[in-house]
């Protein structure tokens, strides 16, 4: 897998995720030197079944924490892609910091939200992968994977969005004092 810096970081690869899932058996274990994240698997003769039903939770509640982080940003995007639309539908004539701020912010929402929709598809495990607990435990770690480098794509698309609004804003004030007229009589001598 091709690393891709900031959007992969503490995202097991493909061939660490037997080592990602012994971490997480071992956090839960509570070993000597790690802290455990979950106390119940501290008591003296926590089971292997026990430690693996641990890490499911584990992994079950970060895909939650995605899907929720997912639903967040969906619901910024739909409030910056209205007032993109607003701004872009609302002048007969759009001065350009309008219809480029538009423009390329409901692009970026648009595109934001589009992916995000696959961040909260839901999933079912076939049942090959139901077959051993480590199977499973592999592919829930690809899922999360998955779903957290799309998170991270969105969320910088939703930023980029984001970033256009001065511009409109600027642009506002812009024609509020009509800078533009006072500009040319100051440069014109006028």
């Amino acid at each position: 897998m091709i690393r891709l810096g900031r959007l992969t970081q503490g995202l097991p690869r493909d061939e660490d995720l037997d080592r990602h899932i012994a971490a997480l058996k071992t956090s839960r274990r509570g070993s000597v030197d790690t802290t455990p994240l979950e106390p119940a698997a501290c008591e003296a003769g926590a089971s292997e079944r026990d430690v693996e039903a641990q890490v499911f939770d584990h992994l079950y509640a970060t895909l939650s924490i995605l899907d929720q982080k997912a639903s967040t940003i969906l619901t910024i995007n739909s409030i910056l892609g209205a007032v993109f639309f607003v701004y872009f539908l609302s002048a007969d004539a759009p001065a350009p910091y309008y219809f480029v701020g538009s423009a390329v912010g409901a692009g970026a929402v648009l595109v934001s939200s589009w992916i995000l929709i696959f961040v909260i598809w839901v999933y079912w495990s076939p049942v090959e992968h139901l077959e051993t607990p480590q199977t499973l435990l592999r592919e829930l770690l690809r899922v999360r994977r998955r779903r957290t480098i799309r998170y991270r794509v969105a969320w910088n698309f939703t930023l980029l969005a984001m970033a256009c609004l001065p511009l409109i804003l600027a642009g506002q004030v812009w024609d509020f004092f009509e800078l533009s007229s006072l500009l040319a009589r100051t440069l014109g001598g006028g």
